[in-house]
């Protein structure tokens, strides 16, 4: 049901046809304990009872108000009209006029039908098809009843008042904006907050601004820790952003960069042509890993190790105690080289 344009041509069409749910004009020429008596203008006087009037005692014989016709003849023979009915109807019509097609509303459901979900909406009807559900529920549309969604207007049709909305629609244009926002907040070096989702092999995810970004091992700790050993799911920390990419969707964090490097206190206390004990920890053909202490580590290659030696599986075994010399360091990266090539040799057995 709509209001139609009083325009004085339709008001009189109306007056003479007495036609059902049409907006009537009408001036007031009785007042009772009941309502009120109208002239609208053609053979009948129409009557509008008091449950149909806004505020009575504010009227006075011939004030001109609008109703609705709910009936051509009640049982006193007067046309019956409902001034509430009116201004319902042009409350809804006025909040209608403010609905446009993409805009986001907050609904009801109340109905499965076939198809789809009706929805309450004010005093509106909002259809929701079962192809704009969400995907995991689509099977199960019970989902919604009676919870308030937010939906996103589709489709709309002026004269039936007709709304067609989508759940999907609106989850779309909610991950955008959440898709922007945290982009907008996202760029290398800054530091935030994360929530550790859950660890892996190779790392850990780690939520923030309600985002996965990546840990990688390498960027736990400075002893090579991995994020499994120092974080379990539920863990808080402070983060930096080492690379974000949004078109590949890609956030690397770390957190050992907002430390101090402890391995530079240990490395530099080892000093270049002095000798140190070492154990071997690692063997490869060209060289060996030598440990000076926990977590100092240094490296002997074959060039510099005794002369002669095609391979260091020759002469070296994991677990070996041998004496080296500091050939050279390399603080910015922590490397220690080492050397062996002495005109006397010195093993421990």
């Amino acid at each position: 049901m709509s209001i139609e344009k009083l325009t004085q041509d339709n008001i009189d069409k109306s007056f003479k046809k007495y036609e059902k749910n049409k907006a009537v004009s009408g001036k007031i020429v009785l007042i009772n304990k009941d309502g009120f008596v109208l002239n609208i203008g053609g053979k009948k006087d129409a009557f509008v009872y008091n449950e149909d009037i806004c505020n009575k005692e504010k009227y006075k014989n011939g004030d001109v108000i609008i109703g609705i016709i709910k009936d051509t003849k009640d049982e006193n023979g007067f046309v019956k009209v409902s001034q509430k009915e009116y201004e319902i109807l042009k409350q809804n019509e006025e909040e209608f006029s403010t609905l446009k097609i993409g805009n986001i509303i907050e609904v009801q459901p109340t109905l499965i039908v076939n198809g789809g979900m009706i929805a309450k909406y004010h005093n509106f009807n909002v259809f929701i098809p079962n192809s704009h559900l969400e995907f995991q529920h689509r099977k199960d549309p019970k989902y919604y009843i009676n919870k308030k969604i937010n939906v996103c207007i589709i489709q709309m049709e002026t004269v039936s008042k007709k709304i067609v909305a989508s759940i999907k629609s609106y989850k779309i244009i909610e991950e955008k904006e959440l898709d922007d926002a945290f982009w907008s907040k996202i760029d290398d070096g800054i530091i935030v907050d994360g929530i550790i989702k859950k660890t892996t092999e190779f790392g850990a995810f780690v939520t923030v601004y309600n985002r996965d970004c990546l840990l990688l091992n390498k960027d736990v700790g400075y002893f090579n820790e991995k994020a499994k050993e120092v974080y379990k799911a539920g863990d808080k920390d402070k983060f930096i952003v080492l690379f974000h990419d949004r078109e590949k969707g890609k956030v690397l964090l770390g957190v050992k960069q907002l430390k101090d490097d402890p391995r530079i206190k240990l490395y530099n206390k080892y000093e270049i042509d002095k000798n140190y004990m070492g154990r071997v920890v690692k063997v490869f053909n060209y060289g060996a890993v030598i440990e000076l202490e926990q977590n100092v580590r240094a490296f002997l290659h074959i060039s510099d190790a005794e002369y002669g030696l095609l391979s260091m599986h020759e002469k070296y075994k994991i677990g070996d105690e041998i004496l080296v010399k500091i050939k050279s360091k390399d603080l910015d990266n922590n490397k220690i080289s080492l050397e062996r090539k002495y005109e006397y040799e010195y093993e421990i057995k």
